[in-house]
């Protein structure tokens, strides 16, 4: 069915639906898991985890499945259910007894509270309020006039103007004023309803629908860039709100990998997981980030270096490991007296002991 052709409440749902859907796949991308199991059983699993925040994974024969999976029975020490009821999408159910010790299921959970992730659904919500609000403000800013007419012949006569109108055909009509033709008559009475001047209100919305969206990824740990031009930021703001970012995935994460180890431990399925494509450029750039500074730290701190550092080379000059190009001259010669001075230190040091040693003997002798 053509979207202009619904109702005005189907639009809405399917509009909610839209922005439901682009953000849902966009969570369930997340994650790249490497294992011979099909796509769709991670897709199965990526959805109950996103959409119920916990799930049941059983083991069918030689099969893995995904089932609704929630803690019922007996508490535990911490208040949570020792059993495990399992619902199939067409309503197959089962309980398991006491299944942290089974071999038949899995318990996993979303995040630390087994929750699912409602900001999709919230912000889908509010994407698609904005998304009508933008039409509703085009629709006020068209111009649309309201021609004001006497009667039925002349509004039949002034529609087939306006048709021929867009073909540039010139139209005559029959008029019964008394001075149709008088000069300070520029066209028929108009009423107007709409108010072209309010279009430059939509940049705010198009504006607001941007940054609702660009929040969205940015909690879920994607930094987006926008033209919207915003108050300035020291590095370390933007470096906090960088880290802010960072809490769900990783929280999430933490939660799939533990999820991957007892897969593996249970039923010596190969199965691991990463960070997506858009997901691990934006870790990967982070931890080069640390690394660099790293770097530069140990590089200016003078307890960092010992003694390999210093390695003599042919001739004069002098190498050092990890520093900058010391090509200059002045810095080479400076580093030369300090293993002169270093070196007759040494030396002082040794004859001091052999004279020692030449005096004890004496001694002895004595």
């Amino acid at each position: 069915m053509f979207y202009s052709l619904m109702k005005e409440k189907m639009k809405v749902y399917y509009r909610e639906k839209c922005y439901f859907e682009r953000l849902f796949n966009s969570l369930i991308n997340m994650f790249s898991y490497v294992t011979e199991l099909p796509f769709e059983f991670i897709y199965n699993l990526e959805s109950y985890l996103i959409s119920e925040g916990e799930c049941a994974i059983m083991k069918e024969g030689d099969t893995l499945e995904v089932w609704h999976g929630s803690r019922v029975g007996a508490l535990d020490t911490y208040g949570m259910g020792k059993d495990l009821l399992c619902i199939t999408n067409n309503g197959k159910s089962v309980t398991i007894k006491d299944f942290a010790n089974s071999d038949k299921v899995l318990y996993v959970r979303n995040n630390y509270t087994s929750t699912p992730d409602y900001e999709v659904f919230r912000y889908s919500n509010f994407l698609a309020d904005i998304d009508k609000s933008i039409k509703h403000n085009v629709v006020n800013c068209r111009v649309s006039p309201i021609i004001e007419v006497e009667d039925q012949q002349e509004k039949k006569e002034v529609e087939n103007a306006i048709s021929n109108n867009e073909s540039g055909k010139p139209t005559t009509i029959i008029t019964r004023r008394k001075d149709p033709l008088a000069e300070d008559k520029t066209g028929a009475n108009v009423l107007s309803y709409t108010d072209v001047q309010n279009i430059d209100k939509v940049q705010y919305l198009t504006t607001l629908h941007e940054n609702i969206e660009r929040w969205f990824y940015s909690m879920y740990g994607l930094a987006t860039s926008g033209s919207t031009k915003m108050a300035q930021q020291s590095v370390d703001e933007v470096n906090n709100e960088e880290n802010k970012a960072r809490i769900l995935p990783d929280v999430k994460m933490e939660m799939r990998t533990a999820m991957c180890k007892a897969i593996t431990e249970k039923w010596g399925i190969d199965i691991s997981v990463q960070f997506n494509d858009a997901w691990k450029v934006e870790r990967s750039e982070g931890r080069e980030e640390v690394e660099e500074m790293g770097s530069m730290d140990s590089m200016d701190s003078p307890d960092s270096m010992d003694s390999t550092d210093l390695v003599e080379s042919e001739g004069s000059a002098v190498a050092v490991d990890g520093l900058p190009d010391l090509a200059d001259a002045v810095v080479v010669e400076a580093l030369e007296e300090v293993k002169e001075q270093i070196d007759g230190i040494e030396a002082y040091m040794d004859i001091t002991t052999i004279n020692k040693e030449e005096k004890d003997g004496e001694d002895n002798e004595g």
